[in-house]
């Protein structure tokens, strides 16, 4: 029998979290923080609802077959809900499936569109800005639009190239902190925003960074980012036949003072779309989560796991492993090679230059090693 609770009480909830990038904070995230409007919660181990991010990013920290709790998916890649492992899912896809899916893509997920100001002199900031375009990406896009749009727009001007696809800086390729990638946003009057794939709903922080540090963004990917955000604010190559159109558009616009300010001068988002209410949704769907008892919560078919599924996991499991091993030797060697070449640049300032500190923060996609080790 459930505890009775005093006046002005929340009631307790315990939530875990599995399979999230590294960076990911369990006690200061959209969901814990919409959770604690409601309830007193409880991050542990152990826990009565478990949120489990991309399968690909944490295949071998959890097992689902050992996983009796309420499962809640979610994912800030192009991937599939699914309602055959998970009992709720959170995602992008514009699909609707009574009570156990909310959709929120990557970008309302990880991005706080709450903070965006607008400028106080649109004349003034254009004419300070010292860089034509900025692109900054680790790999190229399923549709080419990446490389296509650096490949137009530098017949015109130079696209300064950060990261490690195309780059063209003098330092070379390299991971640049949020700070630093802001900075070079900022000063740039466009940015290359293209996703990495092309699918309706499927939309990521990258069109956000340009208009929350005032740079017009050349977007790519989602079809339908217009519900979201302003048509009038930022060149949408959805808009054009050709990447060769649209790139011509940018030169146009680029030459056009006149034109260039008022885009940028518009406010970023679409008329009537509403962030507050966002979440207000995405609270009360989490609500309606866990605020039922755990047997009652559940959706998905606990009689059996399908057995392809349970192949799947049994054959990935060991190889899932390996990936493993072998990530924390190139972590251990990042490690000494950084510290070798801090040791370096201080007994030899004027030789050695100082690492990048992204050394550190070693990272690889599960899903590229796995097709170049096949």
């Amino acid at each position: 029998m459930a505890r009775q609770l005093s006046p002005g009480e929340k009631p307790l909830v315990k939530i875990g979290f599995t399979a999230f990038h590294g960076g990911f904070d369990p006690q200061h995230n959209p969901i814990t923080d919409l959770l604690r409007r409601r309830f007193e919660v409880q991050v542990c181990d152990e826990p009565d609802f478990m949120f489990c991010a991309d399968f690909w990013y944490g295949a071998h920290r959890f097992d689902l077959n050992k996983m009796d709790c309420v499962r809640i998916g979610y994912t800030g890649e192009n991937d599939n809900a699914d309602f055959s492992s998970y009992d709720y899912y959170i995602g992008f896809e514009h699909i609707g499936y009574p009570d156990r899916y909310f959709r929120c893509p990557n970008l309302l997920f990880d991005c706080d569109l709450s903070d965006w100001q607008p400028l106080e002199d649109v004349a003034a900031f254009a004419a300070a800005k010292t860089r034509f375009c900025n692109f900054c990406f680790s790999h190229p896009s399923e549709s080419g639009a990446r490389e296509a749009m650096v490949r137009l727009l530098s017949d015109y001007k130079t696209v300064d190239c950060f990261g490690p696809f195309l780059n063209n800086t003098p330092e070379g390729p390299r991971r640049i902190s949020r700070a630093e990638k802001a900075e070079v946003v900022a000063a740039s009057r466009f940015t290359i925003c293209c996703e990495s794939t092309s699918r309706p709903g499927f939309v990521t922080e990258k069109i956000w960074e340009a208009f929350k540090n005032h740079s017009v963004p050349i977007y790519y990917g989602d079809e339908t980012v217009t519900a979201i955000f302003n048509p009038k604010a930022f060149v949408n190559m959805h808009d054009f036949a050709s990447f060769e159109e649209a790139a011509a558009f940018v030169k146009r616009l680029d030459a056009d003072e006149e034109a260039y300010r008022a885009m940028l001068a518009q406010p970023p988002f679409a008329e009537g779309f509403d962030y507050a209410a966002f979440l207000d949704s995405f609270e009360a769907f989490l609500a309606h989560i866990v605020r039922q008892e755990p047997k009652a919560a559940l959706r998905r078919p606990t009689c059996f796991m399908p057995a392809y599924q349970s192949d799947y996991f049994a054959l990935l499991k060991p190889y899932a492993q390996r990936l493993d091993r072998a990530e924390k030797r190139a972590t251990r060697w990042r490690q000494r090679r950084y510290w070798g070449l801090m040791f370096l640049h201080r007994l030899l300032p004027g030789l050695v230059s100082q690492p990048d500190a992204g050394m550190l923060d070693f990272y690889y996609k599960r899903h590229e090693r796995a097709v170049k080790k096949e």
